[in-house]
């Protein structure tokens, strides 16, 4: 469950906020962005943990470090900014070779690992998820919920053409996520377990996986499934079922703000030979940062006056800026700003 967190999360920022108490606004934040990447809702997301390390270096709160570092790059690369979570992984400053030993570092490492991979450097990022593995048997902690290491070493090995590792990694995680019943492990274990696998059992798991996660929370993991899904199918000739997922990828990637992925099943779609799908953004799509920050502190609970404190404009602003997202999320009143606000997927009009 992703959802209720999101709220309970809201609260304690909105408490922590009034209380003027800075290191657990920083914590909660970091927290609540890596919530909301899951959930996908990546603006949010990435606004959330911006917030969280800039409180972090203003007042030399350090100790979630690692947390700070590799959450943000993990929203960044969901949202197609490879070169930017690259950025901040090397604003870490963070060792090559980390010491084994240290559960805080888990985290660091398992996304830059994932950067590694998906930006040309599979071998190296195969090689740190498997000490990310032995860290986790030393520890021990094996959930695949947070720690997917076997699924996204199965998708380098992949790349590698190293399918048979693969396989079994994939194998192995899906085993230990249907121990722990998490439909969002199960799912993406499956997803990849198809991926390696290919072919008519491939397709078969992918469409498993994109049904687990269809009634799940995990809604960027899901977008995720029916790109590959499609894909799959487009491989496998049978393009009219292959648009119709790729294209409702397309859409729900977009609405989520996952645009690398949105940009994937483009290029799907137009390899099936159909004219590639636009997105035109409303909805919280269209709120800028700033009317984007300035509501979700209304909705947290804070007065006009304690935004602008928080925020160091002035009230006139915060005015401004509310009038102008209550517009653009066809709403009345700051009443009615958690619901939109809480969702993941603002409307979009899809273009052919």
């Amino acid at each position: 469950m992703l959802d209720e967190p999101a709220r309970i999360l809201n609260k304690a920022i909105a408490r922590a906020r009034r209380r003027g108490d800075i290191f657990n606004v920083a914590l909660l934040l970091l927290w609540r962005g890596k919530c909301q990447t899951h959930r996908g809702d990546l603006r949010t997301a990435v606004a959330d943990l911006r917030e969280a390390i800039d409180l972090a270096v203003a007042h030399g709160m350090r100790v979630a470090w690692p947390y700070n570092i590799g959450f943000l790059a993990e929203a960044l690369l969901e949202q197609g900014e490879a070169d930017e979570a690259a950025r901040v992984i090397d604003q870490g400053d963070f060792a090559e070779q980390l010491p084994l030993d240290q559960l805080l570092l888990v985290w660091f490492r398992l996304y830059r690992a994932r950067l590694r991979i998906e930006t040309g450097s599979p071998e190296r990022g195969v090689e740190e998820l498997f000490r990310v593995g032995e860290t986790l048997r030393l520890i021990p902690f094996d959930n695949p919920s947070s720690l997917p290491w076997r699924s996204w070493a199965a998708e380098g090995l992949r790349l590698l053409d190293r399918d048979e590792e693969g396989r079994a990694l994939a194998g192995e995680e899906l085993a230990l996520a249907r121990r722990w019943g998490d439909p969002q492990a199960i799912g993406a274990s499956l997803r990849v377990l198809g991926l390696v696998e290919g072919g008519k059992g491939g397709i078969e798991l992918l469409r498993e996986a994109v049904e687990v996660l269809a009634g799940s929370e995990a809604r960027l993991e899901h977008a995720r499934a029916i790109v590959d899904l499609g894909a799959a199918l487009r491989r496998a000739n049978q393009r009219a079922e292959a648009r119709t997922q790729l294209r409702e990828g397309v859409d729900l990637a977009g609405r989520l703000g996952a645009f690398g992925l949105a940009q994937r099943a483009n290029q799907e779609v137009a390899a099936t030979g159909a004219r590639p799908r636009k997105l035109l953004q409303t909805g919280l799509d269209a709120l800028t940062a700033s009317e984007r920050r300035v509501a979700q502190l209304a909705a947290d609970g804070m007065g006009n006056k304690e935004i602008a404190q928080t925020l160091f404009v002035t009230i006139k602003t915060v005015e401004m800026h509310l009038s102008h997202a209550y517009r653009k999320l066809e709403i009345a009143s700051r009443a009615q700003l958690d619901k939109p606000l809480l969702s993941p997927a603002p409307r979009s009009a899809p273009q052919a």
